[in-house]
């Protein structure tokens, strides 16, 4: 994960999204990722091949989320496919088979605990959520 041009990518279509929902929001999200990546650059250095896609993405979130109040997005299909969809993570229409029974992803959002929480739908209309951490 030394290549931070993925994290800073992410940091752009952060801060574009906030530009257009919170016009008044002219914040520079680029500059506070950039910070907290020198501060954590030993960290990001020694482990950061080693973590997963996702907390490469959460890291940074939460660190925004220190600076600026976006936890009223996380439940912004918009935001969150901007956060998670290259993370290897389920996508909504997706089938997933758990302990025998299928259920179709029907949405998706970010925890306040800076998890994933997809909430699913069997064929016969049982809802069940399922809130994941890496």
């Amino acid at each position: 994960m030394k290549d931070y041009k993925n994290i800073l990518m992410l940091a752009d279509n952060i801060e574009l999204f906030l530009r257009r929902n919170d016009p008044i929001n002219t914040v520079s999200i680029k500059d506070v990722v950039a910070k907290s990546i020198n501060k954590s650059n030993s960290w990001f250095d020694k482990f950061g091949d080693l973590t997963s896609r996702l907390n490469t993405h959460m890291y940074p979130l939460e660190k925004i989320n220190e600076n600026y109040n976006i936890k009223k997005y996380f439940d912004n299909p918009e935001f969150v496919k901007i956060v998670i969809d290259d993370t290897g993570l389920s996508n909504i229409g997706e089938i997933k088979n758990i302990k025998g029974k299928d259920y179709e992803i029907i949405n998706r959002f970010i925890g306040n605990s800076f998890s994933v929480i997809f909430v699913l739908k069997s064929t016969d209309g049982e809802t069940i959520s399922h809130e994941f951490y890496d």
